[in-house]
């Protein structure tokens, strides 16, 4: 079984009597539990279960918590073909999110970053364009430029790119954990050791790591007003919303079509006029939901009819059935 012992401060004004509200404390170690058991499994998979205990102290002029993290199995330090670890320590998880401070984190362009805390405090959610798999296992990425800085190229450790790639997911409850456990009203500090070597994260950070995350993508709904000519397929002689429309090569289902009472009885008028192929020019607004590239998520368009604009238009073709058979 192998362990790992955290210690973590809570400083500020509120806390120099050496106590802290439950209600502030039990949220964030709770979030700080299940965002280990998060990355673990990111970076682990099922090789390892890690669990989180915790004892309280008394520290002077703040509130120390000590938590032992233990693993279910020793993890095998086993390499993949770039070199990199397939699995990782308890000590080298918590290094990788930042708990731990083993050595400095360089901030430049082209620099690798150790740890996705300062991914998120350096980064503050810039979208990411696209990634590269380097041949010493590290992995480039292109982020997208922001108002005051230009796209930037920056190299991270694979195992921090696993996180990072997870922090993409629309589903993915790291950021949710670490704002969370962040959310003390004072400094959070960490150390291996106590009362020695102490990583704090300061409200500066804090915001930086609460910042809106690009690339934790929310679909935005968008409207296009766009006048074209409806193809029918199906016409509903009582005038109800059951006509079937063709639009750019796509059958548009009826519980997707929405048009006023108005229009329906215009329906119901040019309805005994349709023939094979008739086209209905309208005015109508497609809504629909966006990916990250700005296309139509598909399944996700519906359709308002806002007015018919003009007359059916007739295609009429003369019947090639009895064309040269006499």
């Amino acid at each position: 079984m192998a362990n790992q012992k955290l210690y973590i401060y809570y400083e500020g004004q509120d806390y120099q009597e050496g106590k802290i509200d439950i209600k502030e404390l039990a949220p964030s170690l709770l979030a700080f539990g299940e965002l280990i058991e998060e990355v673990n499994q990111i970076i682990n998979n099922k090789k390892a279960e890690i669990k989180t205990y915790i004892t309280a102290d008394f520290e002077k002029k703040c509130f120390k918590c000590s938590l032992s993290l233990e693993s279910s199995n020793i993890l095998q330090s086993a390499k993949n073909l770039f070199g990199c670890k397939e699995t990782l320590s308890i000590q080298e998880l918590l290094e990788l999110l930042g708990f731990i401070n083993t050595a400095p984190i360089l901030i430049a362009t082209g620099a690798t970053i150790t740890s996705y805390l300062a991914y998120k405090i350096i980064e503050k959610g810039r979208k990411v364009n696209k990634h590269t798999i380097l041949q010493d296992g590290n992995v480039e990425l292109v982020l997208n430029s922001s108002a005051n800085i230009e796209e930037t190229k920056i190299i991270v450790e694979f195992n921090l790119f696993k996180l990072i790639k997870a922090s993409w997911q629309k589903k993915s409850s790291i950021q949710k954990n670490f704002e969370k456990h962040l959310s003390s009203k004072g400094e959070i500090g960490y150390s291996s050791k106590s009362d020695t070597d102490i990583t704090k994260i300061t409200q500066e950070h804090k915001n930086a790591i609460s910042a809106p995350d690009e690339n934790t993508y929310i679909p935005q709904t968008n409207q296009d007003p766009v006048i074209t000519n409806l193809t029918i397929r199906v016409v509903d002689f009582y005038g109800d919303q059951k006509w079937v429309f063709m639009h750019a090569g796509k059958t548009l289902e009826s519980q997707k079509v929405e048009y006023s009472d108005q229009i329906k009885e215009k329906l119901k008028e040019l309805s005994k006029y349709v023939q094979y192929n008739s086209k209905l020019p309208v005015e109508m607004i497609v809504s629909y939901q966006q990916d990250t590239n700005g296309e139509a998520i598909e399944g996700t368009q519906k359709y308002r009819i806002q007015k018919i604009i003009g007359d059916l238009i007739q295609e009429n073709k003369p019947s090639t059935l009895f064309d040269n058979n006499f």
